[in-house]
């Protein structure tokens, strides 16, 4: 049905453009039935940080992934299943891919891409649905459980020089400063696009450099994990190689030393920001009542299919096989 991770014992949702079609006849419902379906079977077995909704404005590569073209129509749906998750209360919203993947054309996963915008007034409306999900999070008083996935693409009118993953003027200037985001920043696959030719060396680096522009949580891919976590602990403990420090100093434009300050900096921020997160969201397997996350939403689903079936008569035909095929194994039993 949609892009989905999770699928054994999981409820099968439609893709993100199906919500859009919902909109003139049962308004947010359907948005918000499919953010409480995600929390409830998510926070059942425990796994509190999903990277869920999409705020990119549709496209060619979001034609299904996206909500809408229209920036309102996103904004408005996204926050009825932000506002679901908020009353699940164990589960973070992640959206994605700021600024707005829908203002370029292309595959991050491949290469880099570049936005088109040339306009502010062109850029507000890919920014809208992130600016309109941080300040409903802060009106609620729950920015803690709103977190914002970042790009790999390159916005040459915020930043011509540094891709949005290591972009300063990007995740502190435009989202922390101008935007007010307190939340945590995590950035999109570092194995995507031109960072996947790049070996463990060339790529620590850019770790670091990526950390002190703003990253709370980088994606490492597995091969690289441990020689990251060892890398941060040679930056934290100034033992860094003269090779690497010189390799530091070319990525970030900075000399070691400015660098390292502002790592310890930052560790200590992102540190006391994911504190304060963990706290707020707490232990999601506390919300476990039944033996399988399947069982958690039975009521919601059937509301959730029968505004499908009522948008269009095909799901009809679609709903009864997806939801045979939802079955085992039991996620709940998985240690």
């Amino acid at each position: 049905m949609g892009i989905q991770r999770f699928r054994k014992d999981m409820t099968a949702l439609a893709h993100p453009t199906w919500l859009e079609k919902s909109l003139p006849q049962f308004g947010t419902e359907l948005c918000k039935l499919q953010g409480q379906i995600m929390a409830q079977e998510l926070a059942s077995i425990g796994i509190n940080y999903p990277l869920t909704m999409v705020s990119d404005l549709s496209n060619g590569l979001f034609i299904l992934r996206s909500v809408s073209k229209d920036p309102a129509k996103v904004s408005e749906c996204l926050q009825a299943s932000m506002d679901a998750f908020f009353e699940n209360g164990h589960v973070i919203f992640v959206t994605k891919h700021f600024p707005g993947l829908g203002q370029t054309r292309g595959d991050t996963h491949e290469g880099t891409v570049v936005s088109r915008v040339t306009t502010m007034a062109e850029e507000q409306q890919h920014l809208k649905p992130f600016v309109d999900l941080i300040n409903n999070s802060k009106a609620k008083g729950q920015q803690e459980l709103l977190s914002i996935l970042a790009s790999h693409a390159e916005v040459p009118l915020f930043d011509p020089n540094h891709l949005t993953t290591e972009s300063p003027k990007i995740l502190r200037g435009v989202m922390r400063e101008q935007m007010g985001f307190n939340g945590l920043v995590v950035s999109d696959a570092m194995w995507m696009g031109d960072y996947e030719k790049m070996s463990l060396t060339e790529m620590l680096p850019v770790y670091l450099n990526s950390f002190i522009s703003g990253m709370d949580i980088l994606m490492i891919k597995g091969q690289h994990f441990a020689g990251a976590v060892d890398f941060f602990r040679q930056v934290y403990d100034n033992e860094v190689s003269s090779d690497l420090r010189a390799a530091v100093e070319k990525r970030t434009g900075l000399d070691f030393a400015t660098v390292r300050q502002k790592f310890v900096a930052r560790l200590k921020e992102s540190s006391q920001r994911l504190d304060i997160v963990l706290a707020k969201v707490g232990d999601p397997r506390s919300q476990m009542k039944n033996d399988s996350p399947h069982d958690e939403t039975t009521s919601l689903r059937a509301r959730y299919d029968r505004i499908l079936m009522s948008i269009d008569a095909r799901w009809k035909s679609v709903l009864p096989l997806a939801r045979s095929e939802e079955g085992s194994p039991n996620l709940a039993r998985v240690p």
